[in-house]
């Protein structure tokens, strides 16, 4: 039956498919990696509970988030080069020497400066 039968490849055919298979995991594996990353950062930083209180539960292993974030951003910006977009802390923060972080005061984007710039005008 002719239906059954499987086509010879030749080497040739069988290396573009490898190619565009591993060419395709990948491109999908560093999405997924990407993606991983961000959810972490926004547990952190912008997630329900206070970046403090999920630096606190860390301890002295709380500098191994930064560690661990920045061989991520390292990889990607190699993998993706001029399109890679840094994650921005959105707090002041310092690791300390006993590797526990600290925390301190937010810092505004332009957007969320804006609003109050324009009621200081407004008031005046």
């Amino acid at each position: 039956m002719e239906i059954f039968k499987q086509e010879t490849k030749t080497t040739e055919e069988k290396l573009d498919l490898v190619y565009s298979d591993i060419k395709t995991q990948s491109i999908r594996a560093l999405q997924r990696f990407g993606q991983r990353q961000r959810q972490i950062f926004d547990m952190i930083w912008n997630g329900e509970e206070k970046p403090q209180d999920i630096f606190d539960k860390f301890g002295t292993d709380a500098k191994d988030l930064f560690i661990v974030s920045k061989a991520a951003e390292d990889y990607q910006k190699l993998a993706l080069g001029e399109s890679y977009t840094n994650l921005v802390v959105p707090y002041e923060f310092t690791i300390n020497e006993d590797g526990t972080v600290t925390v301190g005061d937010k810092i505004l984007t332009e957007e969320e400066i804006a609003p109050e710039v324009e009621e200081i005008v407004d008031e005046s």
